[in-house]
């Protein structure tokens, strides 16, 4: 399911640079998920898994993203952003 990412001031400010678990990215990601669903976000993937359960769901990270986890761990503080990505509907929240 084609879902829409928002990369807020919030996340940046409690986002951390050089963690895949806690960068800004992974935070809003996490905001869209079931709770027990783990993300993280890579500096071109995001990754999903549900505890120990080995079968994860991997893909690659639109340009837009990739760019401001790349400026973020940079020390730059990039301005909030928005994007698209495909998430099964299995790990998402229902509205």
């Amino acid at each position: 399911m084609i879902v829409t990412v928002q990369v807020t001031s919030e996340d940046i400010a409690h986002g951390l640079s050089g963690n895949c678990d806690r960068c800004p990215v992974a935070l809003a990601i996490r905001r869209l998920l079931l709770p027990g669903i783990f993300v993280r976000a890579g500096t071109w993937f995001f990754a999903l898994h549900r505890g120990s359960d080995v079968s994860q769901y991997n893909q690659m990270l639109p340009g837009q993203a990739v760019d401001f986890i790349t400026a973020f761990d940079s020390g730059k503080t990039p301005e909030p952003f928005e994007f698209q990505i495909d998430i099964p509907a299995r790990f998402l929240r229902s509205e």
